[in-house]
């Protein structure tokens, strides 16, 4: 039950996150709907107005919305039901829960914690990509049911973790 939860909460998120993104059609180019309003998508007379396309380049495309403490236990907790659907042999269940960590860390890495400096949030960035990277491949090699291959990417998405964890000590 608690599984699906989850995996209900990463396709919300991903839903908000792809409803913030419009392709303004006529020019092929995307602006974020958000910060030029309702009006805008709709005129396309008012797309292409240079201060609104201006600020939608600069407007990030995507805010979280789930608090980082919150989001960080969904990502333990979906990274813990992979290990043991693994250990289980689920890899049907494997794959699934690997797909719904690497859209957690998708939203990760447009977060910000207090407790990494700002110096060093770059670097946590990029390890969000490089788990969201790595369970994606954890999910494919499920599905191609290559147990040996989970269980290395496994052990390097723990790894991984471990670096993040550091930084905030």
């Amino acid at each position: 039950m608690q599984r699906s939860i989850s995996v209900t909460i990463a396709v919300v998120v991903l839903a908000a996150f792809v409803s913030l993104v419009v392709l303004d059609e006529p020019t092929g180019a995307l602006r974020a709907a958000a910060t030029e309003g309702p009006a805008a998508a709709a005129d396309p007379a008012a797309a292409a107005d240079p201060p609104a396309v201006e600020a939608a380049t600069k407007a990030p495309c995507y805010t979280p919305v789930v608090p980082i403490d919150v989001l960080m236990d969904m990502v333990s907790d979906g990274f813990d039901g992979v290990l043991e659907d693994f250990k289980a042999n689920k890899l049907a269940n494997v794959r699934k829960g690997a797909y719904a960590v690497a859209e957690y860390m998708n939203v990760v890495q447009h977060h910000s914690s207090e407790e990494v400096k700002a110096e060093k949030m770059g670097e946590w960035k990029k390890i969000a990509l490089t788990i969201r990277d790595e369970m994606v491949r954890a999910a494919e090699a499920a599905k191609k049911k290559d147990t040996a291959a989970v269980k290395t990417i496994l052990d390097r998405i723990e790894d991984t973790c471990e670096t993040c964890h550091d930084m905030r000590d």
